[in-house]
């Protein structure tokens, strides 16, 4: 499209935009294949054919000059789904009403790292309104990168929304999804399974995701 009318920093930052991605949005068969057996799986599987499914709605009633092609579409998704930003009325109070997500042209650049503090105000509006700023959470070398944090994100969630999956994660996890029949006081194992499950102790008679019954 004609970028003549863009402001030239906002056209530097469409001509730096990555050209892949890699969310599973992107993927080939034989790579979701490696999902098998994962609680993201179905997840992953669904992603694409949703987003065709959204491209053609669009497209049939827009026309596809207007929505672009499939491959435009997509490419487009992965952008906003990679790069966008929750931001908090409270950091922005002259732009926002509420919050919102956004993306934020250049501001998107910074990568994530897990272990920054998590918490408003490193990215907001300045004292004067007219620009937004890109607080440091860290020290860092000059030349360095200026990183901030996505959240407290487990590596499958980044995975999914951004393609990626740090080294090191102190907010990881292991979802388990289980499917357990009544268990009883004489059966320790699933006892011990519904305390982690409920994420507290359990006594007799509580339920916790499995029914909890005095042998007979």
């Amino acid at each position: 499209q004609d970028r003549s009318s863009l402001h030239p920093l906002l056209a530097a930052w469409l001509d730096n935009l990555p050209s892949s991605f890699g969310q599973p949005l992107f993927w080939t068969e034989e790579e979701l294949l490696e999902l098998t057996g994962s609680n993201y799986a179905d997840r992953a599987n669904s992603m694409r054919p949703q987003a065709v499914a959204v491209h053609r709605a669009l497209a049939a009633g827009l026309g596809e000059a207007a929505v672009g092609s499939i491959e435009e579409f997509l490419w487009a998704l992965g952008c906003v789904r990679s790069r966008t930003f929750a931001l908090a009325r409270g950091d922005f109070p002259t732009l926002l009403a509420a919050d919102e997500e956004a993306m934020v042209p250049v501001l998107d650049f910074a990568n994530h790292k897990p272990t920054l503090p998590v918490g408003g105000g490193h990215i907001r509006e300045s004292a004067d309104g007219m620009s937004i700023e890109l607080v440091a959470l860290e020290d860092s070398e000059p030349g360095g990168q200026m990183l901030i944090t996505y959240g407290q994100k487990p590596g499958a969630e980044l995975l999914l929304g951004w393609g990626f999956v740090p080294d090191e994660n102190p907010y990881d996890v292991v979802e388990l999804e289980l499917t357990l029949d009544r268990a009883t006081l004489a059966d320790p194992d699933r006892v011990r399974i519904c305390s982690l499950v409920a994420d507290t102790s359990v006594k007799p008679g509580d339920v916790a995701q499995c029914e909890l019954l005095r042998p007979a």
